[in-house]
């Protein structure tokens, strides 16, 4: 038997193929009544509609040959057909010599004539054929041979229309997905929509847009009145506001503005004035180009409006503290010059502020130095901040001193940067310690969010997340994103996670939503208070989706607080600090802790104060505490990591950076850590469920491509590969279930013949690869012989090949050469049995 050629764009070939989506599906009529119609025209008892896949050849129509749906590819006849145009035609199979030992010949069904007519698709691909066969040998006729081309054309028309409908259902699919997604967010805002058809000076409003103007629920019929003649988002408008407004409006309806977007203060009905944000649109033109329909939004900004004059009195007081803040700070705009510096900045640089305002933050650098911070802007842009960048800066007096930059990039609602606020350490002198934290708080006093909203889905069957755009933003990602589940609840802060998920539970329960206002932490770690509003889907009575929105209602929610407890913040900074904030001595006995710290630890204040701070770590950093106060004292700093015993007796990882205060006074060390334990955590089982299958437990793929770019070229290692023997079959009998049940039993076999050192790897479905490390020729023998003498306990039977690395080899290389003898086994294996 001689197999066909795999085409030269196979893998091409192959991708189209299963983008139709049509291998293993149900039986279609269509497909039916033409292999019926090609059997009739041929006179032979078999047609087949015959998919080519990677290894077998699949029937989507299959008529006289009922008990079989598919053969594998090696003994297909049309694995020969699709590498031509014309048709492939057999008259005698016993007379052509790369088919008479074929077993679709020598075996059922018999086959003595074939001909087959690529499926050829519009770009030329060819999928399989449409294929006539008989257990006599015979010859097609002229008209025949062109009968059956056209009904392979029909059958690749057939194809190419049915993923055509698949298509048109799925987006029909993902636009009603939208549709309810939308109403959500516009429920979620209570955001009032109007059209406005001004052929017929018809008005349709919603109920959110008569709550914002006060008046009360009217037929669409008297909606005329309510516009006072003007057009319907300038009924009500401040009389300091209409004439701009009007011409605003004007210009977008004659075309030269893409959207008509404008804050607007409008008079309630009950006489209050609120202030709105509109945003309007033309959505259809006559052939003159005028406005024919226009469709509006209008949102309730009168809280946003209060904050920002909130801030707006405050911004006197917050640049005062600014300048006079002792640390080093900077602000700059999106060019790189400088907006704003700090009179720490001048002092310590020896400049005046109209000597710097406007010039470049780069020309103060080294020129190592610049070339480093451009190295590092783009990633900058892409991450919206950096942290402790070393840098050399000069002195007006040309003094060069260290220091280390940490930066947030400030944006704009469409995500446009606006500046970038700096706060710089003087690592020189190491005196800015204290100033750092003042300058944080002062930048984070600065920094404010317009509120934002974004819709999301949740599949219960696949849990996969879908979000919108928006509220990829809200979460500081980049439009697009698909968290998993776990990672999107791990958004919520750890207090809310069990409210939300109770609050789901109730909701497939029973039916009902859900609105609750939750801290939340975004990707990049900041907190913020989110509205999430949801509801659940039904089918056939059981939950199938989550559908809601998220909103930011961080501002509503502190702007109160931003007004009347501003004196209080930086007072209450040391006490509610969730990191580690203390002073110890030279001897290290702790002087103050911050309580919260000691809270996070399970400890009064009393139980710390006055004791040695090594009395609290575990015994390993404990004998290590003297050579830490050691380096302090000779450095004046130290960084690095400590784990705390709290008092439940959990070890916590703290990451510090420590500092010696030796001015006036008896000298202290000022402390402060951050608690990591969680994200070691998080990190270390995040890479275990990268590098294992999730069936089988064994390693996977990824494992060895960590395995390869660790190996060094002295390292012994042996390899043997597994296949297990008719493993389809168990699937095509007893289903995948029972042979997902073979492939667990099958790697505990393994793991069971194997060192504790050695390597078990599921390279994908039925085929294992063990790595033995320090494994010479013997050792790896020794190893296969175990596998066989053992082979009567395994749940199915296998063939190996077993390889060792020779000096300076690859993986792949041995990887390959232990497939190489596998292969070769089992063909002798085969040979002797036949």
């Amino acid at each position: 038997m001689t197999p066909a050629q795999k085409p030269a764009n196979e893998n091409e070939r192959l991708a189209r193929l299963r983008a139709l989506a049509v291998l293993d599906s149900a039986a279609e009529p269509l497909f039916d009544a033409l292999t019926r119609a090609a059997a009739l025209v041929v006179g032979v008892p078999i047609a087949l509609v015959s998919l080519i896949d990677a290894d077998r050849q699949w029937f989507k129509s299959n008529h006289g040959l009922e008990e079989a749906t598919q053969t594998p590819r090696d003994a297909a006849f049309c694995a020969h057909a699709i590498l031509g145009d014309e048709v492939f035609e057999v008259p005698d199979t016993q007379l052509d010599q790369r088919f008479t030992d074929n077993p679709l010949v020598v075996g059922s069904p018999g086959i003595r004539f074939y001909a087959g007519a690529p499926i050829t698709l519009r770009d030329g691909l060819r999928m399989g054929t449409l294929c006539v066969i008989d257990r006599e040998p015979r010859r097609l006729t002229e008209h025949q041979r062109k009968i059956l081309t056209e009904l392979a054309r029909v059958a690749s028309e057939a194809l190419e229309q049915r993923r055509l409908a698949r298509e048109r259902s799925e987006a029909l699919r993902r636009e009603s997905r939208l549709g309810e997604m939308l109403t959500h967010i516009l429920e979620a805002t209570r955001a009032g929509t109007l059209e406005w058809e001004l052929d017929t000076d018809e008005l349709r409003v919603n109920n959110h847009w008569r709550e914002l103007s006060g008046y009360p629920e009217r037929k669409d019929s008297d909606s005329f009145a309510m516009r006072r003649g003007r057009a319907p988002w300038l009924v009500d408008v401040h009389p300091d506001q209409l004439l701009h407004l009007q011409a605003l409006l004007e210009q977008h309806m004659r075309g030269e503005s893409a959207l008509y977007q404008a804050e607007v203060r409008i008079r309630h009905a009950d006489g209050h004035w609120l202030w709105v944000l509109d945003r309007v649109r033309v959505n259809a033109r006559d052939i003159q180009g005028r406005p024919r329909s226009m469709f509006g939004v209008r949102v309730d900004i009168s809280a946003q409006k209060q904050a920002e004059q909130a801030l707006t009195a405050s911004e006197s007081r917050t640049r005062a503290l600014y300048e006079s803040t002792p640390a080093m700070l900077h602000s700059i705009d999106p060019e790189g010059h400088l907006l704003s510096v700090s009179n720490r900045w001048l002092d310590r640089l020896g400049y005046e502020r109209e000597e710097v305002i406007g010039r470049r933050s780069i020309e103060f650098l080294t020129p190592e130095s610049k070339a480093h911070a451009r190295s590092v802007l783009d990633d900058f842009h892409k991450t919206g901040y950096c942290h402790r960048i070393g840098y050399q800066m000069v002195c007006k007096s040309g003094e060069i001193i260290d220091v280390e930059l940490s930066a947030q990039l400030e944006r704009d609602a469409e995500g446009r940067p606006i500046r970038s606020m700096a706060v710089i350490e003087d690592v020189t002198t190491r005196l800015l310690a204290q100033g750092r934290l003042r300058a944080s708080e002062a930048f984070l006093e600065q920094t404010g969010k317009l509120a934002g909203v974004g819709g999301w889905e949740l599949d219960l069957i696949t849990k996969r997340v879908v979000w919108s755009d928006e509220t990829c933003r809200l979460h500081e990602l980049p439009p697009g994103y698909e968290p998993s589940f776990e990672e999107a609840i791990n958004f919520y802060a750890p207090e809310a996670r069990e409210v939300v998920g109770a609050a789901v539970q109730k909701a497939m329960e029973d039916g009902s939503g859900w609105d609750l206002e939750l801290p939340m932490i975004t990707a990049k770690g900041r907190a913020f208070w989110g509205r999430a509003i949801g509801s659940v889907e039904f089918e056939d009575e059981h939950p199938r989706r989550l559908i809601g929105a998220f909103q930011d209602i961080t501002i509503r929610r502190r702007v109160v607080q931003s007004l009347e407890a501003s004196d209080r913040r930086f007072r209450k900074l040391f006490e509610h600090s969730l990191g580690l904030i203390c002073t110890h001595d030279l001897d290290g006995v702790i002087l103050s802790v911050n309580p919260a710290a000691a809270k996070s630890l399970g400890y009064g204040l009393a139980d710390l104060l006055g004791r040695g701070l090594d009395e609290f770590m575990s015994p390993v950093f404990r004998d290590n505490f003297p050579q830490y106060l050691a380096r302090i004292k000779e450095k004046g700093e130290d960084a690095g990591l400590m784990r705390l015993v709290a008092a439940g007796g959990c070890e916590r990882t703290w990451q510090y950076r420590n500092v010696l205060d030796d001015e006036g006074g008896e000298p202290y060390i000022l402390g402060h850590a951050q608690d990591i334990t969680e994200r070691q955590q998080h990190v270390e089982q995040l890479r275990d469920w990268s590098i294992r299958d999730t069936l089988t437990g064994c390693f996977n793929r990824r494992y060895l491509a960590e395995l390869a770019a660790d190996m060094e070229p002295g390292d012994a290692w042996g390899c043997i590969a597994i296949d297990l023997d008719r493993f389809k079959q168990v699937n095509d009998t007893y289903g995948h279930q029972r042979g997902d049940e073979v492939l667990v039993a099958m790697s505990r076999f393994l793991a069971r013949h194997v060192r504790p050192t050695d390597a078990v790897v599921r390279v994908g479905g039925d085929e294992f690869v063990i790595l033995l490390k320090d494994a010479d020729l013997a050792a790896t023998d020794k190893a296969v012989q175990r596998l066989e003498e053992g082979s009567g306990n395994a749940p199915i039977a296998f063939t190996v090949g077993a390889a060792v690395r020779q000096p300076g080899g690859s993986l792949d290389e041995l990887l390959g050469e232990a497939d190489t003898r596998l292969y070769a086994s089992r063909a002798g294996r085969d040979k002797r049995r036949h």
